[in-house]
């Protein structure tokens, strides 16, 4: 006879919908309780604080909390802790989010409640004060009887199971049903022997007729790349094929500029707007390449997938590995900084990495490792970005300085 075997738990999972105010009524009458495994509840900075109450105010989706159903009607909150105590910190009116330049805000609406405090938001602008309280949360609830050493293997496994998209991967997937994309991802690709760098080569030979740009590039190089990426916790959601995107981003810097403050192409040939923040300044720039794609007959202001495979992504792989054979301890996680430097320099007189001196080899060095040494040596100010395009603490004021300081390099 056939052992009758029941699953774990032996209910499904049920969910519901909570307003904001309510959840911190419940939280605040101790109905919620956050259990002593949870982590510490002041693990965010001020920045993610902020970011995550945007996210309220403004409507858009926040994850789900998991709670489980414990002894006199009340529930642990399972996963959720942090973004509860934010909830209940910013309503109480001990939280000032911080001001626009400090955080990626959603462009200019930001001016309405960066570095204010909820009191403030809702004796002033009342309907983001309402937005908030009326949020909508979604709970989901975890079955009764569910026993301690279950409920901390389920928080295990909610932190633990997949991987969350970046802004790269996400941009990559919207925009890359074109060669010139597709050709940015492979650009990225540091492990081919991985099943998913397979795919990608596959699929990209398939549709475009596009082959990896790394095999075409030195053996000791090809390993170096891998080397540099392999085993950190930087290498997430495409962060080396958006090392690649910035060093394009930064090589087609002016005519993108203009093309950003086109508002009329973005709506009516992109079917976008530009709020400001340089994330979405990189989701212009890959829309404004799959545009180009599909409209041949249109004015190209970006590159081409041609240009990319017999000039610039051999550019960016010869000063890549020149700078990192001349400096082995610099790590991936430098890599914006490094990948911006790369384009000014291979834009200035200098122009390729075989001609610098040993001076200007030190000095570039020292931008790389103590930037601020080395901007009182040359005397140019590079402010560090605070996730906007414009202002004096914008990436575009960034890319600007480092072209200057190259130039100032290239003088040397």
């Amino acid at each position: 006879m056939m052992e009758q075997v029941k699953p774990l738990v032996s209910y499904p999972t049920a969910s519901s919908s909570e307003s904001v105010l309510t959840v911190l009524q419940m939280y605040n009458n101790g109905t919620y309780d956050i259990p002593d495994y949870q982590r510490d509840s002041d693990q965010w900075s001020k920045e993610r604080k902020s970011l995550f109450i945007e996210s309220v105010i403004n409507n858009l989706t926040v994850p789900a909390f998991f709670i489980a159903p414990t002894e006199g009607g009340k529930y642990e909150v399972v996963d959720g802790q942090q973004r509860l105590t934010t909830l209940k910190e910013y309503h109480a009116n001990d939280l000032r989010l911080v001001e626009s330049d400090e955080a990626d805000y959603l462009g200019d609406r930001s001016a309405y409640y960066a570095g204010r405090r909820f009191q403030d938001v809702k004796q002033n602008y009342p309907l983001y004060a309402q937005a908030f309280e009326g949020f909508l949360l979604t709970l989901i609830k975890l079955p009764q009887g569910i026993g301690d050493s279950t409920r901390r293997e389920i928080f295990r496994r909610i932190n633990d199971a997949g991987t969350p998209l970046s802004a790269q991967d996400i941009r990559l997937a919207y925009f890359g049903s074109c060669k010139v994309v597709t050709l940015i991802r492979l650009c990225g690709i540091y492990e081919p022997e991985r099943e998913g760098s397979k795919r990608m080569i596959t699929s990209a030979l398939s549709k475009y007729d596009l082959h990896c740009p790394w095999a075409k590039v030195n053996q000791t190089a090809r390993e170096g790349w891998k080397e540099w990426w392999s085993n950190t916790n930087t290498a997430f959601g495409q962060t080396a094929s958006e090392m690649f995107l910035w060093f394009l981003i930064a090589k087609y810097f002016k005519p993108f500029d203009d093309l950003l403050s086109n508002t009329d192409h973005l709506a009516s040939a992109l079917k976008t707007g530009f709020d400001g923040r340089t994330q979405e300044a990189a989701d212009v720039f890959c829309a404004q390449l799959l545009y180009e794609s599909k409209n041949e007959s249109s004015p190209r202001i970006l590159c081409s997938s041609e240009e990319i495979q017999e000039d610039l992504f051999p550019e960016f792989a010869e000063w890549w590995h020149h700078l990192i054979i001349k400096m082995p301890s610099i790590g991936c996680d430098r890599n914006r900084r490094i990948t911006l430097l790369i384009a000014a320099l291979s834009s200035s007189p200098i122009k390729d990495p075989g001609n610098l001196t040993e001076e200007q080899m030190e000095l570039v060095e020292t931008v790389i490792r103590s930037p601020r040494q080395a901007y009182t040596q040359l005397g140019v100010d590079v402010p560090v970005a605070k996730g906007k395009w414009r202002g004096n603490r914008g990436q575009r004021a960034q890319i600007e300085a480092l072209n200057e300081l190259a130039k100032a390099i290239s003088s040397k």
